[in-house]
């Protein structure tokens, strides 16, 4: 997981970087001091975790929730408590006070894991099994129009049903291995066999009008078959 640090304490942050150092699953992306850097960090990098301060000069890190559309993985590291129902609201995973300890924050990170794995088990290219409440449902992965985000929930759209799950998008994406599929937004993926036109910045599938995302549209043309 590509990990980034926000927080205004230098001394804060160097022993989250050594903690993320010594964790075999994080990657340092990145150790800033203030909302804005991380913000210009999250423009230009695909993020996967954030550990992020609350109390912090200018934009605090609850207004930095609040500015994202598609937030990564969150655990909060803050000297106080106080702000742990209101964080909670913003769907983080986990809320660390200060001073960390090495074993609370791997137990934060291991909580992170389980959650990015989201309900979605592969068990082939051509289908997956969705958890949904005790059961296993069979999808083969053909019958997939598009996967759209819902706040913690990904829906998942087939041409006999739709199917909800708890997952992230990112997980969803790095689990379904099949060509067929592409990100088209941050808030949809595309079985390009499905599509039916596309004019402008929208795609229709399955009488679904769905937007393309600029940052999206130049691999979605390299896939494509264009004469």
């Amino acid at each position: 997981m590509k990990c980034l640090i926000v927080d205004d304490e230098a001394i804060a942050r160097k022993i989250l970087e050594e903690f993320v150092r010594k964790t075999n699953d994080l990657e340092l992306a990145g150790s800033c001091k203030d909302a804005n850097e991380a913000s210009e960090i999250l423009r230009n990098d695909k993020i996967d975790l954030i550990l992020l301060d609350i109390e912090m000069p200018g934009l605090s890190g609850l207004d930095l929730l609040k500015t994202m559309n598609e937030k990564p993985a969150i655990i909060l590291v803050t000297s106080k408590d106080k702000y742990a129902a209101e964080a909670f609201e913003y769907d983080v995973i986990d809320y660390i006070v200060k001073p960390p300890t090495y074993v609370r924050f791997l137990k934060a990170v291991n909580k992170v894991s389980e959650t990015l794995k989201g309900n979605v088990t592969v068990s082939s290219d051509n289908f997956i099994f969705a958890k949904v409440d005790s059961r296993l449902i069979k999808i083969d992965t053909s019958y997939i129009n598009y996967i759209e985000a819902n706040g913690d929930y990904v829906n998942i759209s087939t041409t006999e049903k739709n199917i909800t799950v708890y997952s992230t998008m990112k997980a969803l994406e790095d689990k379904i291995k099949n060509n067929n599929f592409v990100r088209v937004h941050r808030s949809y993926i595309v079985n390009i066999k499905n599509i039916t036109d596309i004019e402008d910045n929208n795609l229709l599938v399955n009488k679904k009008i769905i937007p393309i995302g600029a940052s999206y549209k130049t691999s979605l043309m390299k896939r494509l078959k264009i004469i």
